[in-house]
């Protein structure tokens, strides 16, 4: 996108901003020579829609970025940029998946489903302390849901349609609060992955496992940034409360950490045994 149009889009976003009758504005910006950054940004908030618009340059380069969420009848309509959380029920072990995408889409969740779908490309995001900005990757569309089935039981699936594709569902199944099962199947970035998962749960007892089945090929989505890594194999983990001052943890993982985008994963393993003291002063 050339510079002309990049700073159109900015100051659109803000006259449009501004004539919405937003009810609170918030100005800021700064240099940092760390980062070799500088530039500033605006946020706006109102009962039913907020939003960011930054620019700045960024090791030498011009970046924007902008955001904005509307409520309209019971669903969020999103424009910008977003941060996508990628979260499986059977990610017991790490739930902080994530990517960032720029472009526009669509959201509504109530206490039986939930629906988000986007489309637009990729984005590797950029931020300091006082502006954040993306750049555009790779064309992208995305589509999350899920439906509870009854009391216990959830369906979920997960759907990206890039370069590389992505479409991973399962089920989730929770008989009691301190017992739940999970199992995931499908493709991801064309690589097959299959995961299982249980937690359960006492006053004195955590135990949480998981089998995962993948490639070393294997990502939620193909990007530049974040590269996460994955649990693969065998996992388990216990923590047992013999009393409220002591607490004992044990566990085993099995990892596959990117090296390089869109390249094999290095497995590796992780044992663990920790004992913690609590002690009231």
């Amino acid at each position: 996108m050339h510079l002309r149009a990049k700073c159109g889009l900015i100051v659109l976003m803000t006259l449009l901003a501004a004539t919405a009758k937003a009810q609170v504005f918030r100005v800021q910006g700064g240099t940092s020579t760390l980062l070799n950054a500088e530039g500033g940004s605006v946020e706006f908030k109102a009962p039913n829609y907020d939003g960011t618009a930054s620019l700045g340059f960024y090791n030498g380069k011009f970046e924007f970025g902008a955001e904005t969420r509307y409520l309209f009848h019971g669903y969020t309509v999103l424009a910008g940029d977003d941060s996508v959380p990628f979260t499986l029920p059977t990610d017991v072990f790490d739930s902080s998946h994530y990517f960032s995408s720029r472009g526009i889409g669509i959201t509504r969740a109530d206490e039986h489903r939930r629906v988000y779908a986007f489309g637009g490309t990729t984005s590797t995001w950029l931020g300091t302390g006082f502006f954040n900005a993306a750049t555009s990757d790779r064309p992208v569309g995305i589509f999350f849901y899920e439906q509870r089935l009854n009391e216990r039981v959830k369906f979920f699936s997960r759907a990206i349609l890039s370069n590389r594709q992505t479409l991973l569902q399962g089920l989730e199944w929770k008989p009691s609060p301190w017992l739940k099962a999970s199992v995931t199947d499908g493709i991801g970035s064309n690589q097959k992955y299959f995961a299982s998962a249980i937690e359960a749960e006492t006053q004195k007892l955590a135990f949480k496992t998981s089998y995962v089945i993948t490639g070393d090929l294997f990502r939620r989505v193909t990007v530049v940034s974040p590269m996460s890594s994955e649990v693969n194999k065998g996992n388990v983990q216990m923590l047992y409360r013999p009393n409220g001052f002591v607490s004992i943890t044990t566990g085993h993982e099995n990892i596959l950490e990117p090296l390089t985008p869109g390249g094999p994963m290095q497995q590796a393993s992780v044992n663990q045994l920790s004992t913690d003291l609590h002690v009231e002063s």
